[in-house]
């Protein structure tokens, strides 16, 4: 109180509850309302007018704290690369239904490779056996470029060489086709429950 007056808070004050409030409610270690109530309650024991709604100013982000507001997670990029439209479009729909985003497609090693290089997926789901460059030479000259991105490798002819020469290159995974949609599920890490 100041003069007997409840004084307004600051904008010291703000962005300390701001921050506060943020913190505590996104963590969800305190609700909203429950907090509001707490803010109220401090405020009036301060002098602080509190007739304004106590989270008013969480509905606009000042710029200055924009670096405190977390960014939602983005959902993963996939790209598909197989010779045989089928197999694309089977791959595309059980990926978007647990919630990856497919960015790019592409019917050979050589298309994949180029559109890696501008795309950047998180993924690359690969057959082997394509006309032009194969799926092996694409992930050798894909880990040129990115070690860690995962990159699981299908044929329909599993040969001994494939394998080996696949794991030299550092491979994430190996599927068999046709594709057991569970196990492609369990190599991506997703339970098979549709995304909300």
């Amino acid at each position: 109180m100041i003069n007997g007056n409840a004084a307004n808070p600051s904008e010291e004050q703000r962005a300390f509850e701001f921050a506060l409030a943020e913190l505590l409610i996104d963590t969800g270690i305190i609700g909203a309302e429950d907090f509001k109530r707490s803010l109220l309650k401090w405020r009036r024991k301060l002098g602080v007018d509190a007739a304004e709604d106590p989270l008013a100013f969480l509905q606009i982000t000042p710029p200055v704290f924009d670096f405190m507001v977390p960014e939602p997670p983005r959902p993963k990029t996939v790209m598909i690369v197989d010779d045989v439209k089928f197999i694309r479009e089977l791959i595309r729909t059980t990926v978007t239904m647990h919630g990856y985003s497919v960015i790019a497609e592409a019917q050979n090693g050589l298309e994949a490779l180029e559109l890696f290089k501008t795309k950047r997926p998180d993924c690359v789901i690969m057959d082997i056996e394509m006309k032009g460059m194969s799926g092996l030479q694409a992930l050798h000259d894909i880990r040129k470029i990115d070690k860690k991105v995962t990159v699981i490798l299908m044929t329909g002819n599993p040969k001994k060489e494939y394998l080996k020469e696949a794991l030299d290159y550092q491979m994430t995974d190996f599927l068999v086709k046709p594709i057991d949609v569970n196990r492609l599920l369990a190599v991506l890490g997703i339970t098979n429950e549709p995304s909300e």
